[in-house]
């Protein structure tokens, strides 16, 4: 086991202070176990976006949207960017929460918004 490694320098020394600072059963902070990983719906922990809380949440944010609407912003946000530089892949999830995900519905008369 590589003492200098991320998981060890990094992770477990954060997971520390958070665990010590926010003492809540509800928080998650040990999710990179399996059992941590299946309470959030995670495949694996590369999973980033919580799905399970994402879409609830944009539900309740943008009741006048379209189910459709909601679920294509999920997908924008949860989008591979690893061709991406790490600054324009936080970049271009910051523009997406904040007023720049642009998606596609077809309205009832036929017509599309965006």
């Amino acid at each position: 086991m590589n003492l200098f490694s991320e998981d060890n320098l990094v992770e477990k020394t954060v997971i520390k202070l958070i665990k010590e600072i926010w003492a809540d059963s509800a928080c998650h902070v040990i999710a990179y176990t399996n059992e941590e990983d299946a309470k959030l719906s995670r495949e694996h922990r590369g999973d980033v976006v919580l799905k399970k809380y994402l879409l609830p949440a944009l539900e309740k944010l943008n009741p006048e949207f379209p189910q459709e609407a909601l679920e294509q912003a999920v997908e924008q946000i949860d989008r591979d960017r690893l061709h991406l530089s790490l600054v324009n892949d936080k970049k271009e999830i910051y523009q997406l929460l904040g007023d720049d995900a642009s998606m596609q519905v077809i309205n009832r008369d036929g017509s599309y918004q965006y």
